[in-house]
């Protein structure tokens, strides 16, 4: 007997703007683990190597929204303004963990982003 596993993304890939809203809502649950202790101080390390790489991966995410706008213009103004706002609001929910000079990296990649954010909600 030969079991199968089936994503629903595999027949129905997701969205740019789908995975650019998963990897944020991911993003501010790393973040909000770090900042009320839910961590071990022995994870601590390994939530914060999985955070930088999720902070590349979304701005990865965000460059390839960028590029799937641009060429086809799918971004309802809604939609980008709501991104924006959920960007913005990690931001200033965050505040002091990203001003860490341990979280320095990420605090670099998340201002790359809102860059990219910005001129997203200005297309």
């Amino acid at each position: 007997m030969v079991a199968y596993t089936l994503s629903f993304d595999s027949p129905f890939p997701a969205s740019p703007y789908k995975t650019v809203l998963d990897l944020c809502m991911h993003t501010c649950g790393d973040l909000d683990a770090l900042t009320t202790n839910q961590v071990s101080e022995e994870t601590r390390p390994l939530l914060t190597d999985a955070l930088v790489g999720r902070s590349v991966r979304l701005q990865s995410a965000v460059t390839g929204l960028v590029q799937h706008h641009t060429k086809v213009n799918a971004l309802e103004p809604d939609d980008g303004a709501y991104l924006m706002s959920v960007f913005e609001h990690m931001q200033r929910q965050y505040h002091d963990i990203l001003n860490e000079q341990q979280y320095a990296g990420v605090h670099d990649i998340l201002r790359s982003i809102e860059k990219q954010m910005h001129s997203l909600v200005e297309l």
